[in-house]
Formats: structure tokens, sequence, C-alpha cells
């Protein structure tokens, strides 16, 4: 677009993000972007002005694909962003008038590696909270809700996925029951990072980037393996 660097680090994958069809929403955009930032900034501080013009291509990738702006209560949640001189939120991208919702897991900030990087055999999960809003008489036992966990990926690289239990097995004894109206189609898992000082940080647990010049995968797949501690949260559209 008019106005930005040619030589910005960022502008071949916002090109990209402009016509990706993996990429469904406005939160993958940003998670694609920290990941890229802080691939190619590690050692470098970014300047003031590709600082704006990625903050301007964000705002401008979203209303030129009619995506969904996050709501409001993630405002204040931080960018993980190497180089950055200053700490940037997301709120910028946020509104009250948003479509989405943002849930929280039941399991407190835990120390764990990258979901989605090689782990072992054993399966993690997560707990939710959650009442869709088309359900408005419940008796059964315990809260609305629902649960994630992880499963053997099927890919080459033998990562961990991320899934949406949905099997009555999949409750027995758990302090939340599962609706079926809540679908995994209408979810975006992301992984927020709490530090030392009490600032929370929205951090890609894994994310495979694709630069057209440079497209091996393992290259770009980066884990989640800072010092914090970490929770998932889940963006659900409503």
């Amino acid at each position: 677009s008019s106005g930005i660097n040619a030589e910005w680090p960022l502008r071949p994958g916002f090109q990209w993000l402009s016509v990706s069809e993996v990429v469904t929403n406005l939160m993958m955009a940003v998670e694609a972007v920290v990941h890229w930032n802080n691939d190619n900034n590690r050692y470098a501080l970014v300047t003031s002005n590709d600082r704006q013009s990625t903050k301007n291509s964000l705002e401008g990738l979203r209303k030129r694909r009619s995506w969904q702006i996050l709501p409001s209560v993630l405002s204040t949640l931080q960018l993980f962003l190497f180089g950055w001189s200053a700490i940037t939120d997301i709120g910028f991208l946020c509104s009250y008038t948003s479509s989405y919702v943002s849930i929280l897991s039941l399991e407190s900030f835990r120390s764990f590696t990258s979901t989605l990087g090689p782990l072992g055999e054993q399966n993690i999960i997560w707990k939710f909270h959650f009442q869709h809003p088309s359900v408005t008489i419940c008796n059964l036992p315990g809260e609305c809700g629902f649960i994630i966990k992880t499963v053997a990926g099927n890919d080459y690289r033998r990562v961990r996925a991320l899934e949406l239990c949905t099997e009555e097995e999949d409750y027995t004894n758990e302090v939340v029951h599962f609706h079926e109206e809540i679908r995994a189609e209408n979810m975006h898992v992301y992984c927020v990072i709490q530090h030392a000082n009490g600032i929370s940080y929205l951090y890609p647990l894994s994310w495979l980037g694709i630069f057209q010049d440079y497209n091996t995968a393992l290259n770009h797949e980066r884990k989640t393996t800072l010092t914090g501690m970490r929770r998932l949260e889940v963006l659900y559209k409503i």
C-alpha cells in the first residue's frame, strides 16, 4: 500500500496475508506478524516508521478482508515484539462491538513447552466455562463449557494438534459438560504468557510462517520456549 517502505521486512508477509485462504481471522494475522517480526528482528531495533507501518497495515488488512474486530477485553494484551522500543498492546484492533468473546481456561497460568511442538505421548487438556447464547436452559450437572486437548499430529513434523472434545466420554466426571452448539470452526485458540512483572503478552504457540521467498516449514516453525507462565485462551465467534 502507498506510503510503506519497499524495504520493510514484513511487506511480503502482509502481501500474503491479504490473499491467504489459510488465515481466516484477525487474531491469526496478528500472531503471524508477531512471529515474522521476531524472526526478522531478534538482534535489531525496529524503526518507528516500520512500527507504524505494521500497525497501519494490520488495521488496513482487517478492513480489506472484512474481518471482525477483536473484543475489547483484549485491549490491554501486549504483543511480545523483539526490537520494538515501546510496549504495544492490541487495543487499536479491539472494540466493544466485536462479535467475538474471549474465553479463559479454568487452569491458572502454568509452565509448559509449546503445545503444538513435539511432546510425549501424554495428552494435555484445558477446560473452559462457556454457555453458548443459544443454550438458554440447561439442567445438566456441572457448568456448561468445553474441553480442548492435544492430540498426535498427522504431518511429517510429528507435532501435536489441538482438538475440541465432543464425545460424551470426554466429559465423564468433569466439571464441565458439552453442548453441540459449540463448534470448533468458530474457535481460535491463542496463548498468553504472563511474565514476572505481571504483564500478559500474546505469543504464538506455533506459527507456520510463509514468506514466499523461503517457505520451508521447519525454518519458520517457532515454538513457545520463553520463560514465564502460560495459559490457553479461546476467541469464539458468536
